[in-house]
């Protein structure tokens, strides 16, 4: 039977008395089972608020690291994406869940969710009903129709095409700046 001898309260105790721990002597911790759990009930205060301000600075730690750290993070995911476009398959599994990710944290709705509006709508703009023609400038492909939601609310209402979500958005939503643009059209019709 091994023995270990407590730090704290000096008595020599079996070693199933204390928690074990990788880094402690024996593969256990320094002080017994008894005087660290009256460790921890003195010191209870004290740990719950470094806790809390533990738990309240993560944010801002992982703002500032990611900003100490922008253009290598950048450049290690420039990196990592154009290695991926040697396995196509894996490409576009990624694409369509980086497509997921950027809706669900932009919109609260998922590709799946997308996909249905978009067959609902016929693969058309709600507006104008024509397919999407606006073209990425980095890739020369035509973009997906655009979410539209409600500023305020957030809640999504249909998808549009670059043009009508522009416009939409250019008045800002805004029901007597369209209506005033209607009678503006009709005024110089002719």
């Amino acid at each position: 039977m091994q023995t270990k001898r407590c730090t704290t309260c000096g008595e020599e105790k079996e070693i199933s008395e204390f928690i074990k721990s990788k880094l402690g002597k024996f593969g256990v911790n320094s002080m017994c089972k008894s005087c660290t759990k009256i460790y921890f009930e003195v010191n209870k205060e004290r740990f719950h608020q470094n806790r809390k301000e533990h738990i309240e600075g993560i944010p801002d730690y992982h703002k500032i690291c990611y900003q100490n750290n922008k253009e290598a993070r950048k450049a290690s995911s420039k990196k990592w994406w154009k290695n991926l476009k040697n396995t196509p398959e894996l490409y576009q599994q990624a694409l369509l869940k980086d497509r997921n990710v950027k809706l669900k944290k932009k919109f609260g709705i998922t590709l799946e969710e997308y996909n249905q509006i978009l067959e609902s709508q016929n693969g058309v703009c709600a507006i104008c009903g024509k397919e999407e023609t606006d073209t990425d400038w980095r890739s020369d492909k035509v973009k997906q129709l655009a979410v539209d939601h409600n500023h305020e609310t957030g809640k999504v209402r249909a998808l549009l095409c670059g043009k009508c979500n522009k416009a939409i958005g250019l008045l800002k939503d805004n029901i007597q700046l369209f209506q005033a643009t209607i009678d503006y059209l009709n005024k110089y019709k002719g």
